[in-house]
């Protein structure tokens, strides 16, 4: 059973719910970037938006968008990978715990700070009462989420599903994580970005919501041909996995256009983007996304994101390319890595 996919919408610090990226990309050097929204008055009454974080808002807005560029008014299932959940609601609870000495604290924001709540949340705005799960796998939660999704359309479970990756940085988060080395202590450029020398990132927040289907018809973006999940691969296992995500859908490496691979700034985890790509894509265009879109668990998606763009839209950008820069103009197969501190890593083939 073949999968598609058959809409995308993100929220980042890109314009939100659009492709204008891929034209006029913003470019950032701070290293907290805030998501741009948008209006959320079409989605939400003030009374049901004064009851809802940020995450939530942007959730259920590039649901509602997906599934309408989709043609559906409702899907079979939804699914959705949070690294870290609703983190500003959250800290909203911890601090009235402490403030208040754990009395007369509003449920609301304990209600919205549980990981499962992204997706009821979005089920209850769709009026959705089919299958409705989350998963919380570190950086692997959105490829989790999307596997679910691709295994159960191929065991006819089901025809079509809303896959989710939301994930939100607070500041008070942010600065946690500066003191743990995992985002840059000061603003930087793309160029120094690129070079990968420092520990860190820049971070953003992540809203990426898809429409995958069992249909092939005149609204699908791409095809997902394949997809793997392996877990601490030495060379041996990543080429294992390689080939056999080849072998699945008929094609050789150099039938791939490009691969993109999730380099984000940090010398650690550009030292594994570089040996894969020097080790196993030596020969093909390599691009990059996190420069555009921030780094967070749940950034891969828009990997996913770009691939399909790019193939949606027939051209790949210069300002995606890390290495290898060409001119291609009608790209036919992407290939999409992810890794997580070199322990859990996605391959994902997308194909037009």
């Amino acid at each position: 059973m073949s999968v598609y996919i058959q809409s995308i919408k993100q929220i980042s610090f890109q314009k939100p719910l659009c492709e204008q990226w891929l034209e006029q990309a913003v470019f950032v050097n701070a290293n907290y970037n805030e998501a741009k929204d948008p209006d959320f008055k079409p989605y939400f009454s003030p009374i049901e938006a004064r009851r809802m974080g940020k995450l939530i808002k942007r959730a259920i807005a590039t649901s509602s968008e997906a599934t309408k560029e989709a043609g559906l008014k409702n899907v079979d299932s939804i699914v959705v990978g949070s690294g870290f959940g609703c983190l500003e609601n959250t800290e909203k609870f911890l601090l009235a715990m402490i403030e208040q000495g754990e009395q007369n604290l509003q449920p609301t924001p304990f209600i919205q700070s549980t990981y499962n709540t992204i997706a009821s949340q979005i089920a209850i705005y769709m009026k959705n009462h089919c299958y409705n799960s989350t998963y919380s796998q570190q950086g692997l939660s959105f490829e989790s989420a999307l596997f679910d999704t691709f295994l159960q359309i191929q065991l006819h479970k089901i025809n079509n599903s809303l896959v989710g990756a939301h994930e939100e940085m607070p500041p008070t988060f942010f600065k946690w994580f500066q003191q743990l080395g995992t985002c840059k202590d000061e603003p930087i450029d793309v160029a120094i970005l690129k070079q990968g020398k420092s520990r860190g990132s820049i971070f953003g927040n992540c809203a990426v919501s898809m429409v995958i289907s069992n249909q092939n018809n005149d609204k699908t973006i791409c095809k997902i041909q394949s997809m793997k999940l392996f877990h601490q691969p030495d060379d041996k296992d990543f080429y294992k996995n390689l080939n056999a995500i080849l072998t699945e859908a008929n094609l050789q490496l150099e039938d791939i256009s490009a691969v993109i691979l999730s380099y984000n700034g940090d010398c650690e985890n550009d030292h594994f983007c570089n040996h894969y790509a020097n080790t196993f894509f030596s020969s093909l265009p390599i691009l990059w996304y996190k420069h555009l879109f921030g780094e967070s668990l749940s950034a891969s998606s828009f990997g996913v994101y770009v691939g399909a763009k790019c193939l949606q839209y027939q051209k790949i950008p210069q300002h995606l390319f890390y290495k290898n820069e060409q001119t291609i103009n009608h790209p036919k197969n992407i290939l999409v890595h992810n890794h997580f501190k070199n322990q859990d890593h996605s391959l994902i083939l997308l194909s037009c």
